[in-house]
């Protein structure tokens, strides 16, 4: 009976947790915004190319930074 209540308990919790988050917040923008549009190129470069790049990048760097440290 106790295992119960407490699974209970818990679900009420989850679920009262995820109201409280599901709420718009008060300092979003107003407007009409659009979604990016992805059949631009320079969209493409700036949100998907750019940032692997800088990934890559970072990664090539602290191997290089480990190889030196090691030696």
């Amino acid at each position: 009976m106790m295992l119960r209540k407490n699974i209970i308990a818990g679900i009420v919790t989850l679920f009262s947790g995820l109201l409280v988050y599901a709420q718009k917040p008060t300092m979003a923008p107003k407007g009409d915004h659009k979604p990016t549009d992805f059949s631009q190129p320079e969209n493409i470069i700036i949100y998907i190319v750019l940032p692997i790049v800088f990934v890559v990048l970072y990664f090539l760097w602290r191997s290089k930074k480990k190889n030196e440290k090691n030696q």
